[in-house]
C-alpha cells in the first residue's frame, strides 16, 4: 500500500526496485527522452509555495524515487532535506501527483527504475522565483 503522506513509500521498502539510482539529469543518451517526460510531468505539478517565496526562503533537496515497469510510483524517499519542511513536502508531493508516469521502455530497463532528482527553489535578484529540477 502506497502512503501518500510524509516521506514514506511502499511498506517493506522499494517495491522490488533494485540498483543504484540514476540521476534525472544523466547525460547518457538512452535516458534523455524518457527522463524529459518524467521531468515535465513533475514540473507540471510542482510549485514554489507562496509561504516560502514571499519570505525569501529557498533551498535544495534530493529525492530518490522508483518507477515500476508499468509507470506507477513504487517508492519515494527524501535523501537530503532543503532544511525547510514546507519546500521538501511540496517537491515530494509533486512527484506523487505526477504518477503514474509513462511505462519504463525496455531499452532503459526490463523492470523498474530508481531515479535520483535534485529540486532547487531559488529566488532571483529581479524578484522572480525559480524552481529547477535536475
Amino acid at each position: 500500500m502506497f502512503r501518500r503522506g510524509g516521506g514514506g513509500g511502499l511498506k517493506g521498502g522499494r517495491g522490488g526496485i533494485e540498483g543504484e539510482a540514476i540521476p534525472l539529469d544523466s547525460p547518457d543518451p538512452k535516458y534523455q527522452d524518457y527522463f524529459n517526460q518524467i521531468r515535465e510531468r513533475i514540473k507540471s505539478k510542482w510549485i514554489y509555495p507562496y509561504e516560502a517565496s514571499s519570505r525569501g526562503i529557498g533551498g535544495e533537496l534530493a529525492i530518490e524515487f522508483g518507477i515500476a515497469k508499468s509507470g506507477e510510483l513504487q517508492f519515494i524517499e527524501r535523501r537530503r532535506s532543503s532544511g525547510v519542511e514546507l519546500l521538501d513536502d511540496y517537491a515530494m508531493r509533486a512527484v506523487q501527483l505526477a504518477s503514474p508516469f509513462p511505462p519504463v521502455p525496455d531499452a532503459i530497463s526490463k523492470g523498474g527504475l530508481p531515479i535520483h532528482g535534485i529540486f532547487r527553489y531559488q529566488l532571483l535578484g529581479s524578484g522572480l522565483i525559480n524552481n529547477y529540477l535536475r
